[in-house]
């Protein structure tokens, strides 16, 4: 995974840093947990297929 910096110079940078951060991690931990996430979805009543 590459890593990219750059300095953020302002709060609407970090926020923004911080936003797209946080969406890859929420869509990269289903796929890396498919699992732990069928049974999850399973538990509440969801069927995937």
């Amino acid at each position: 995974m590459a890593v990219h910096s750059a300095p953020l110079n302002t709060f609407p940078e970090a926020l923004e840093a911080f936003r797209t951060a946080m969406s890859y991690r929420f869509v990269q931990w289903p796929n890396h947990n498919r699992d732990v996430f069928i049974a999850y979805k399973a538990n509440l009543g969801f069927v995937w297929a």
